[in-house]
């Protein structure tokens, strides 16, 4: 056996692989060649030092290295978020802003902090408690709504009827309390935050289909000025046409 089969079959034996040739036969070479041995120790050592020491701290090139290809820098976490408020979706973030505002007054109405509806309604004290209760449930859900319409903006379609008519018809009523001075100043400025949630409700839902997908009624951008469709028909992938492989009429 040679010296190079013989450090091939001791650098399998050092990374824990199976040898070329017998192991008793390495041995015997091993045994009698002083040059292998040397190389056997410090092929074992050197081994042993870089599986236990730790690797050093390198700087970080990434930044250096996208932008000498022409790639953009990924931005930080902060620097995302920022653009997403300030340039994408104002909106969506003022919105949050709002609920947070709503879900605020609930919870203080919960803790009783500055709002007493006095007994302005069927005069009795156990129908007025309820009628407070029943308020700080809605200014809750309504807080609540505003923040998934912030995530989901589709959301936006059911919350935006219910919403406007009844800042509508508290709008009337507002009107009407004030004249007869049944409703403290107080209490009409906090009917401000639902109003102003409708707003930029409408907002999002207004930007959400600007940027949405164009409706199924319109023209293919690769379609020609020269198309023309029967009566009746529209552009667009039509939907709910589908049946079960298990229906007749499929």
């Amino acid at each position: 056996m040679d010296c190079s089969l013989a450090r091939e079959a001791l650098s399998a034996r050092i990374d824990g692989e199976r040898e070329p040739v017998p192991t008793h036969r390495t041995d015997e070479h091993l045994a009698t060649c002083t040059d292998c041995q040397a190389w056997y120790a410090s092929a074992t050592a050197l081994t042993r030092s870089l599986r236990v020491n730790s690797v050093g701290r390198t700087p970080d090139l990434t930044s250096s290295i996208l932008a000498a290809v022409g790639v953009p820098v990924p931005r930080s976490r902060p620097r995302r978020l920022l653009r997403w408020v300030i340039r994408d979706h104002p909106w969506r973030a003022a919105l949050v802003v709002v609920a947070l505002a709503q879900l605020a007054l609930g919870l203080t109405q919960i803790f009783g902090i500055g709002h007493d509806h006095g007994g302005m309604v069927m005069g009795t004290e156990a129908m007025t408690g309820h009628l407070f209760n029943e308020s700080t449930a809605w200014n809750l859900a309504v807080g609540v709504g505003f923040l998934i319409a912030a995530w989901r903006p589709a959301a936006t379609n059911g919350l935006l009827p219910v919403l406007a008519t009844f800042t509508v018809l508290l709008t009337c009523f507002v009107i009407t309390d004030s004249i007869a001075g049944q409703v403290t100043v107080e209490r009409v400025a906090s009917h401000a935050i639902i109003a102003i949630g409708v707003l930029v409700t409408m907002m999002v839902r207004r930007r959400e289909l600007h940027t949405g997908s164009p409706a199924s009624h319109r023209l293919p951008a690769d379609a020609g000025e020269d198309v023309e469709l029967p009566d009746g028909a529209r552009y667009g992938r039509r939907r709910g046409h589908l049946r079960g492989a298990n229906d007749p009429a499929a």
